[in-house]
């Protein structure tokens, strides 16, 4: 049994990846913003926590940590995203998505570590994404975010490189959740000469979801993390084609060519 902080615990791969979890018997702390968005569910302790405030993520930490004994594993799962052309969004656009997907995350690890060190184990999970490999249209900061955690887990793993914490980078590709519903859009509200078509591509993002493998199979995929029969450092989790070819492709490939594909792939010309 193990004791796991999960963050983005109320909706989509976080609460499958807590179902998952306490059904094979670990303890979870699970975090949302809200009590009421939190299941309720044996071994599933709800926390309360606003990753955009630095006083309430830590102490909401130190009182979950002091109930919990320590943590044994911390799970960065928290995210949200904000749809729309790269020069419409605004500086606080771009630095939300940055705090949300990156700083917060590695704010939750800093806050867990010290624990972590001095009982000399523990596994620290962050959930960045596909689009951290592939830059997605009109989610442009938001690919950059999760691209900014993705480097800080991989110098993270190397700083701790002689000690017994391991460090995972999840990377899930589509997953059919309500993720594209709950994010903001920023339109331009007119057509330009050349410039992508947002309505044609916010569809094209919608149809790719409704097809995307379920949120269940990350949450398999993260028990596999946790109970240790998935060991690689960097764990890709999706369609056939988004989690094997395509990666694989595009390290063959050069980036024009990967670019190329990607326009392809939403039909921009």
């Amino acid at each position: 049994m193990k004791k796991v902080l999960l963050t983005g615990a109320s909706a989509g791969i976080g609460l499958e990846t807590a179902k998952e979890l306490v059904a094979a018997g670990h303890e979870v702390w699970g975090v949302a913003r809200s009590l009421e968005r939190l299941p309720v569910m044996e071994r599933f302790h709800p926390v309360v926590m606003d990753l955009t405030d630095a006083a309430s993520m830590e102490r909401a930490f130190c009182k979950a940590s002091a109930e919990s004994g320590g943590f044994d594993v911390l799970i960065n799962n928290a995210g949200s995203g904000i749809l729309g052309r790269s020069d419409l969004l605004s500086a606080a656009d771009w630095a939300e998505q940055f705090h949300l997907l990156c700083v917060a995350p590695m704010q939750m690890v800093r806050l867990a570590m010290p624990g972590m060190i001095g009982r000399g184990r523990g596994l620290i999970v962050n959930v960045t994404s596909l689009a951290a490999r592939f830059s997605i249209p009109c989610m442009g900061a938001y690919s950059a975010a999760k691209a900014a955690l993705g480097n800080a887990t991989s110098a993270l793993r190397m700083e701790f490189a002689g000690t017994p914490i391991r460090i995972v980078e999840l990377q899930p590709g589509d997953v059919n959740t309500g993720f594209n519903h709950a994010m903001r859009r920023v339109v331009s509200g007119k057509r330009d000469e050349g410039v992508v078509d947002e309505d044609f591509l916010f569809g094209r993002h919608e149809r790719n979801l409704a097809t995307a493998p379920p949120p269940r199979k990350v949450a398999r995929k993260m028990l596999d993390i946790v109970e240790g029969r998935e060991t690689a450092t960097v764990v890709a989790c999706g369609d056939w084609f988004q989690a094997c070819l395509a990666p694989l492709l595009a390290r063959l490939s050069p980036h024009g060519w990967v670019e190329w594909g990607i326009r392809k792939f939403y039909r921009i010309r």
